[in-house]
């Protein structure tokens, strides 16, 4: 079922859906994968990804994080079905959940779209290998002298590759850069958290994916969404299937410019609510003006999980 009426809870507000990337904990994915067993997106996840029961779930390797966080967010957005949704958008993977929760493709076609995107990306980055790290608490000005100086020390790639509010940038790129820009940051007075993310995304390093991963869209057969659906890198809503398929190729290598993304959500819907697992987005929204972002707990009868 997908969200589209409107629900006794929700009818008071506009909603707009957020889905998280590969920026979770383990822990909050495997959690919602349990509780669903019997579901038939989980069964197939397990399968394609020979994911036991009780088995870890390997963050760094895109090939299993990317199918888990993709099925764990279209069966929470299920709780919200007959909720009025006026938009909805994903932080990089995010964008693929967002899809198929509006209506633009099938769970399950999805779900091969995901698991051959961390196929791609996997294959990608152990040629290209490389890591991204988010500076907190700087200026974007301090934090592109970062950049800038690490690239110049190392003779590296690093770009900027998430804007995801006043005070956190993510830098992406190859480890020396990565390593050296964590040492620059911290002297300006800045705080790092490296990602545990395998790869160098939205960055030149996933350069080689795009050819691979626009073919596999070309075979997608994706619909206009139901609900309006919002890229997150060019911050503007598409309906076209070509024009999706072409934003998400170059959504490999374009920043994500969430803060901008959550903005334009907040001027059609009254609260951004989180869908999760966990609360990413939800923290990161906190330090966005002018903006109301809820858990997905926080409009449903579940019980609460802010982790």
């Amino acid at each position: 079922m997908r969200p589209g009426g409107t629900s006794t809870r929700s009818a008071a507000n506009r909603l707009a859906l957020a889905f998280p990337g590969q920026g979770l904990t383990a822990d909050a994915v495997a959690r919602v994968l349990e509780a669903n067993e019997n579901d038939m997106l989980v069964k197939s996840v397990r399968k394609i990804c020979r994911m036991k029961r009780g088995d870890g779930i390997d963050m760094e390797d895109t090939r299993v994080s990317q199918p888990a966080v993709y099925v764990a967010g279209v069966i929470r957005a299920r709780q919200l079905a007959g909720a009025h949704v006026e938009l909805v958008l994903g932080h990089s993977l995010g964008e693929l959940t967002g899809l198929a929760v509006s209506g633009a493709m099938d769970d399950e076609e999805g779900l091969h779209v995901v698991v051959e995107r961390g196929r791609i990306c996997h294959e990608v980055a152990q040629r290209h290998p490389g890591g991204m790290v988010a500076v907190m608490r700087l200026t974007p000005t301090a934090v592109e002298w970062v950049r800038r100086r690490a690239v110049a020390d190392t003779g590296g790639v690093l770009e900027a590759a998430a804007f995801n509010g006043p005070a956190q940038i993510v830098l992406s790129g190859e480890a020396e850069s990565v390593d050296d820009a964590v040492l620059l940051a911290t002297a300006e007075g800045g705080i790092v958290d490296r990602l545990r993310i395998g790869g160098a995304f939205h960055s030149p390093l996933m350069g080689e994916a795009i050819e691979a991963f626009e073919t596999v869209l070309a075979a997608t057969a994706f619909q206009p969404p139901r609900v309006p659906w919002l890229s997150s890198t060019s911050v503007a809503t598409a309906e076209e299937p070509d024009v999706i398929r072409r934003s998400l190729a170059r959504a490999l290598l374009l920043p994500v410019r969430w803060t901008d993304a959550v903005l334009a959500a907040a001027e059609v819907a009254d609260v951004v609510i989180d869908v999760g697992p966990g609360a990413t987005l939800r923290n990161l929204g906190k330090r966005i003006h002018d903006v109301r972002f809820s858990l997905l707990e926080d409009v449903t009868d579940r019980p609460r999980d802010s982790r």
